[in-house]
């Protein structure tokens, strides 16, 4: 028995280009319409501009609990690099300010002793001081750190067109995977098919 090789190509190709363009279809419909739509008795819009607000608060709570908390920032802005740049800076400022409130005839009498005993006193009481200002703003500042209102209200900010950009930006080569799935699946379908017709 021969093989009709022309029609089993065509149904390749079809099967192909109907899974292709119906994936292409679904992966679009969860960008578009963007606002919601009336068509008959039905109202239509796409699954992420519909979805935007819930989306957000969830990708604020996502971020926080399994990416990035609100320790893990604190503790790579104030990494003991950083924390020793805020000592040297501090140094140097409180120097600054206080040779200039003492008066000209201390600083003579005192000579070059005079700021031996600021940066030493300064080097005693600069850890003790920065450990108190750190626990502190740990303790406040995170406390009213609400990261997820946060991410919440900057996505809610967003008009539509950018956050379909924004979601785009993460999840396009798996998109375009998608709408290749259903290439690759349409003709291994219409390859069956025509196995169907021809042999059985």
């Amino acid at each position: 028995m021969t093989v009709d090789w022309l029609r089993l190509l065509m149904m390749v190709a079809v099967g192909g280009l109907i899974g292709y363009a119906t994936n292409k279809v679904a992966v679009r419909m969860l960008f578009r319409p963007m606002h919601p739509r009336k068509v008959l008795f039905f109202r239509f819009q796409g699954l992420l501009p519909k979805r935007k607000a819930f989306i957000a608060e969830k990708m604020g709570q996502v971020i926080e609990d399994e990416l990035l908390s609100k320790d893990d920032i604190f503790d790579a802005i104030l990494n003991p690099d950083t924390i020793e740049t805020i000592k040297t800076t501090l140094k140097e400022k409180l120097l600054t300010k206080i040779r200039g409130i003492i008066p000209s005839m201390f600083r003579t009498m005192f000579a070059s002793g005079l700021d031996e005993l600021i940066e030493n006193f300064i080097d005693q009481e600069a850890d003790v001081l920065m450990r108190d200002v750190f626990t502190t703003l740990k303790d406040e500042g995170l406390a009213r750190l609400d990261m997820p209102a946060l991410i919440k209200a900057r996505v809610d900010a967003m008009d539509l067109l950018a956050f379909e950009k924004l979601i785009l930006d993460i999840v396009r080569r798996e998109l375009r995977h998608i709408e290749l799935v259903g290439l690759m699946l349409g003709m291994v379908i219409g390859a069956l098919q025509f196995l169907m017709f021809t042999f059985f």
